[in-house]
């Protein structure tokens, strides 16, 4: 017969087996809703143009909120000069409430918050396959828009009537983290609005 000090033991061997088990599905139950949640809210996007410099892939995340300086991944039919639906990235430089000033080859876009530096764009004619370019008509970037540019000079971009401001709705999510060639690492974001240290 067992004696009660063993029958003890038994039970005590028992529930650590099962509390070593608990906790190792727990956490393969964890890692599995990560991975989930990651692919299903997730995507990497390959950048097709220079527009944004030296990038070369972004790690795109859906998002229904947005800020000065994200880098966000636009599928607009909108667009001219764009092959319908084509994925596009670009950053967002003007926000809603935000004034755009054309001035001589430039265009400025003014944000509400005067503590932040105004974003000075050059302006072309022509596109690089000729097509003709006029800039924004706009004055203020109305509610539900966003101002996108590239970061390479020669970029097609919001600056220009024939691309425009974008839609909040067709933008498809922000990017989390890039791959470049600069630095072969994935790096992580947020991005940080520039304040204008020259004001006072």
């Amino acid at each position: 017969m067992l004696q009660f000090s063993e029958i003890r033991n038994r039970i005590l061997r028992c529930s650590s087996c099962f509390s070593e088990h608990w906790i190792l599905n727990t956490g393969y139950c964890l890692i599995l809703l990560l991975c989930w949640g990651m692919t299903s809210q997730t995507m990497l996007l390959r950048c097709q143009s220079d527009s944004l410099l030296s990038v070369n892939y972004l790690l795109i995340t859906k998002s229904s909120s947005f800020k000065r300086g994200d880098i966000v991944y636009i599928k607009d039919p909108q667009i001219k000069y764009v092959e319908a639906n084509k994925p596009l990235a670009k950053r967002i430089v003007g926000l809603p409430g935000d004034q755009i000033q054309q001035e001589k080859q430039f265009i400025k876009v003014i944000p509400q918050d005067r503590a932040l530096s105004p974003t000075i764009l050059p302006l072309l004619d022509k596109t690089s396959k000729g097509e003709c370019l006029k800039p924004l008509s706009h004055i203020t970037i109305p509610e539900g828009y966003v101002f996108v540019a590239g970061d390479h000079p020669r970029s097609f971009d919001s600056r220009y009537e024939e691309f425009g401001l974008i839609r909040m709705e067709n933008i498809r999510g922000r990017a989390i983290a890039v791959f470049s060639s600069q630095y072969p690492v994935l790096r992580f974001y947020p991005f940080q609005e520039q304040k204008n240290e020259d004001k006072e």
